[in-house]
């Protein structure tokens, strides 16, 4: 419980272990032994900011890693397929657009989109395996919404996106999502 607390301490701002200890209500030897746990499974960088007007040795900050994970999200757009990552605090760290054809089918859609994201991926230099939460948001074609991309990558009954990969029942239409995607070389678990 100290973990998540100091994590979500940080997620906003980095903070010295006063800060830490201030805000949580511990003693700073405690702050101090669970952001030294943080910081050695990954989860926390430590930097020493000097601040303006002090002396001394600066105080160490600390904040979430930088590289710790990653969220992708996927615009599947009627003339367009955007791309965007940020990390784990919501910074982007790099985006993409591809421009679609109006009248592609849903099949060549969620190709596209899959190519723009591998690409963004690479451009950046992260690996799939970094991705913690990929959400992808698209129309629904009014004529004919079982052929909507986000209908066939999730595998859902035509029009229930949203309520189909949610809860025990959404978890194989997340199967068969991944399936699509294999090329990803992604497997659920």
């Amino acid at each position: 419980m100290n973990s998540l607390g100091i994590l979500r301490a940080v997620m906003d701002e980095p903070q010295t272990l006063r800060d830490l200890a201030t805000s949580s209500g511990l003693s700073r030897t405690a702050v101090d032994a669970v952001a030294g746990d943080l910081v050695g499974m990954g989860w926390l960088e430590a930097s020493e900011i000097a601040s303006a007007g002090r002396l001394g040795r600066p105080a160490a900050t600390y904040r979430l890693a930088s590289t710790l994970g990653y969220f992708l999200s996927i615009d599947i757009g009627a003339n367009h397929i955007y791309a965007v990552v940020t990390d784990l605090t919501g910074h982007v760290q790099g985006h993409l657009t591809d421009p679609i054809d109006e009248m592609a089918p849903a099949p060549d859609r969620v190709s596209a989109a899959l190519d723009v994201s591998d690409r963004l991926l690479v451009d950046l230099g992260i690996g799939r395996d970094s991705l913690w939460v990929v959400t992808i948001g698209s129309p629904e074609r009014s004529a004919h919404p079982e052929s909507s991309p986000t209908s066939v990558a999730a595998g859902c009954p035509a029009g229930s996106v949203s309520t189909c990969t949610s809860g025990s029942a959404g978890s194989s239409r997340r199967r068969s999502w991944w399936r699509a995607t294999s090329r990803w070389a992604l497997t659920p678990s």
